[in-house]
């Protein structure tokens, strides 16, 4: 969790200054919601009948993302150190 609690402070730092460009902050953003995938277990999946096939009762689903449940409990489990 401190990994991302930091790369959060780092990107809205980057994004705050003002000399940063428009699509500098909307890259930093992208950078930052890639690593919150990623430290929580986030799968992006391209093909719908991917998506459709995954059990609705062990992942939680918007669209073309989905979240094992289990990953989901571990990051908030991480949450309370």
């Amino acid at each position: 969790m401190h990994h991302f609690t930091s790369k959060t402070v780092m990107t809205f730092r980057t994004i705050q200054e003002l000399m940063t460009l428009l699509d500098q902050q909307q890259a930093a953003l992208v950078g930052l919601v890639a690593s919150f995938m990623e430290d929580v277990g986030v799968t992006r999946s391209v093909i719908a009948k991917t998506i459709a096939n995954l059990d609705a009762s062990s992942h939680v689903i918007s669209g073309r993302y989905a979240v094992p449940l289990f990953f989901v409990r571990e990051f908030i489990n991480g949450l309370a150190s």
